[in-house]
This record gives C-alpha cells, structure tokens and sequence, in this order.
C-alpha cells in the first residue's frame, strides 16, 4: 500500500530533502567528494526499476534501463583514466553535478509522459555525468579495506561511509523506502534538490594525499594481465541474477513491497562492504586461493537454483512457520555476498602485487573496464535470461560463469610463494 500522504505538506518534504543531502555531503577526501554519484547511482537503479515493472514492462526492458547509465558511465570514466584533461575538467567545474540535476529533471514526469525511451535518455546524461564526476572512485573504494582492524563501532561506521558498496546500498534503501512512500516523481525531486544544494556550495576539492602516492612501492611482477582481467570480466556474473532477476522475482512471486526490496538489496552491498573491511587481514592473496574462493563463490547460486527458493517443492513451502522459499533465496544471496567480496578483494590484491603496469598498481584501474563490461553484459543477460526463462536459469548460468573463473584462476602464478597475509 502506498504511503504518499504521509509526505504531502511542504515541512515533510523539506525533511525528506534533508534527510537525502545529509547522505549526499560530508568531507572534503576523495570519497566523501564521490558519495553523490554513487548514492544517486543507487537511488535511481532500484527507483526506476521497481516503478516501470511496476506498469508493465518486461525484464529485459528494465535490463536496457539499466545498462544505459553503466555504458555511458564506463565511457566518461575511461576518459578521465586515460586523458588528464579531461579530469581535470570534471574536477573543477560543475558540470557533472549539473548534469546529472538536467537528467533527475527529465525523469519529473507525470506517469503518463514519462516513457521509457525518454528514461534511457536521461539515464545516459546520469551515466556520463557520473562517470566524468567520480574522482579515483575505483582506486579509493579498492584502498578502504587497508589499515589498521576496525576496533570499535564508530571506526566500523567511518569505514563504512567510505565503502562504495555501502553508500551504494544507501542509496538502494533510500531509493526503495521513498519510492513506496512518496512516489518516483517526489523522490527524484528531493534528490535533485540535495543536489541542487551542492552545486550551490561550489566546487570541492579532495584533501591529502592521493592513493597513487600511497601505493607508488607497489611491486611489479610477471603476470598474465589477460587472466585477472578475464576472471574480472566473469565475476560479473553475480549480476546475472542480481541486477534483474532477484529484485523482480522478490516483487513478483513473493509480494515484497518497493521498500523490502530495496532495503534486501542495501542489506547485500552492506554485507559486501562489511566482508571486505575483514577481508585483508584473514585471507592470503595467492592463484590457488582466487580459485579456490571463486570455486565456493560458484557453488552458492548452484545450490539456490535447486533449493526451494528457485524451484517448486509441493508441500516444502513452510519451515518453522516461516516460508522456505523466501529463505532459501534471501539466505543464500546473503552468502554470495561474502563470498563474492572475499573474491573481489583477493583478485585486487592480486592485481596490485603483479600489475601488467606500474601505474595500475598506483590506481588499480587496469580491472575497472573488464569489471565494466561484466556488470554490462551481466544486466542484459539477467533481463534476458528472467524473461525467457526463469530465475533458476539465471542463477545456473551465474555459477557456471563462476566455475570458469576458478579454472582460470589457477593459471595466476604465486607471488613468490609470498602470502600477502597481513599481520
């Protein structure tokens, strides 16, 4: 049941609005200037998904919706990685906050005007303009999972805020919670008053040192460049049944409101973001450890397509008078979480001590494009395999795509034998 009066007076709104800004700013470090693009990210992937399944278009529509903004986003971020200019552009100016201010104002449409044509659109001005906005987003959110073991719970809460899969997640929760209380149309509107409010603030700028300095002695060693980038390109296999499928069948076969399944999805890159803090300091960074996590990491979606949560077993619908399917899904999804962040740490790490260049070992951007392109083709092919298919379908095809990667992974040398272990 939808909620809208509940934020219909001018005084609701405007807490609302300051609710999301309080979200969006904070800081002047790199990652605090990149939090907008990646809350806003969020906010609008589970926003519009859930609203124009919601009037009848079909999984591989909303994959299309989807992929847009992360086709554009990779475009606009490989300038910035390869041309300084262009950098530099985006770092001085305001054009990207207020592009990405023009692409929420042509999603404030009346139900009726607003068609999905007209939403990819203004999803492809979003993607440019975070791809051009974002500051060393790949390389400050790889480095937040080093330092010293969080000790107490603000150091975990400070960490957190760093953490992209966490302000992701933010912005899936904030996304979801205002859909099913105010409606798209208001919930953009707060957005792009919070982000009007930034742009009045002027342009900031990161303080201290960057992550290249603070990684310049990175070692160079001998890998096969093409076997990370490979296994980087197939971990994108988690969105083959995440992106589309999970949110989908979450609200189709199970009634989960807009909120529940946006506050799921948020609980998943918590879950991501809080592994990966652990990560560092538990696992050894080695070919036959990458193999081996990505092995179990490729046994999980195998074991939920034959559970309850993907499959019809008559007379297995209830365990303990709470309904089986839905923890079998919602459970093992929770699983692939961790382990799809231990494997995504132990390839950075892996990454970092064998660049094929001394520059990726500065910014470890030398995965950011085949991790691109995985989430691309990961998102169409959820779309497509949910609409032709079925969620087990998605979910098999994710495992075997995870099994390749394993194999692959024993191809990646040893570094010396050198476990990259930490004290």
């Amino acid at each position: 049941m939808r909620l809208g009066g509940l934020f219909q007076s001018s005084a609701q709104y405007r807490l609302g609005t300051q609710t999301v800004r309080k979200v969006l700013t904070g800081g002047t470090d790199t990652a605090a200037i990149n939090r907008p693009w990646v809350v806003v990210d969020g906010v609008l992937r589970i926003a519009l998904l859930l609203y124009f399944h919601e009037l009848g278009y079909g999984p591989l529509p909303l994959a299309l919706l989807l992929v847009c903004p992360q086709v554009f986003s990779a475009i606009t971020g490989t300038a910035r990685d390869r041309f300084p200019a262009v950098a530099h552009f985006g770092d001085r100016t305001q054009l990207p906050l207020l592009l990405q201010i023009i692409a929420l104002a042509m999603l404030i449409l009346p139900g009726d005007l607003l068609t999905l044509s007209w939403a990819l659109a203004a999803q492809a001005i979003s993607g440019s303009a975070g791809g051009l906005g974002q500051r060393e987003a790949r390389a400050v959110f790889a480095a937040s999972s080093g330092g010293a073991v969080p000790a107490t719970l603000s150091d975990w809460f400070a960490r957190l805020s760093h953490s992209g899969y966490a302000l992701q997640g933010m912005g899936f929760f904030l996304g979801g919670t205002l859909l099913s209380l105010v409606g798209l149309q208001a919930t953009l509107g707060m957005v792009m008053a919070a982000l009007g409010a930034l742009v009045l603030r002027g342009p900031r700028h990161a303080a201290g040192a960057s992550v290249a300095s603070a990684r310049q002695g990175a070692p160079t060693g001998a890998l096969r460049p093409g076997v990370l980038s490979a296994a980087r390109l197939l971990l994108g296999a988690r969105d083959v049944c995440l992106a589309i499928a999970v949110p989908v069948h979450l609200s189709t076969a199970y009634g989960w409101s807009h909120a529940a399944v946006g506050s799921y999805v948020a609980l998943w890159l918590f879950v991501v973001s809080a592994t990966q803090l652990l990560t560092p300091w538990l696992i050894a960074a080695t070919g036959y450890a990458a193999a081996r996590w990505a092995a179990l990491l490729a046994a999980v979606p195998l074991l939920i397509a034959i559970s309850p949560g993907a499959v019809s077993f008559p007379g297995y619908e209830m365990l303990g008078g709470l309904p089986l399917p839905e923890l079998s899904l919602a459970g093992g999804l929770l699983l692939f979480a961790a382990l799809y962040a231990i494997n995504v740490v132990v390839q950075d790490r892996l990454a970092e001590h064998y660049p094929s260049r001394r520059q990726d070992a500065a910014s470890n951007t030398g995965l950011f494009l085949p991790a691109a392109l995985g989430r691309i083709g990961g998102t169409v092919l959820s779309g497509w395999l949910y609409q032709t298919e079925s969620l087990a379908a998605c979910l098999l095809f994710s495992a075997l795509c995870l099994a390749l990667m394993s194999a692959l992974l024993l191809a990646v040398p040893g570094p010396a034998q050198a476990s990259l272990r930490r004290a």
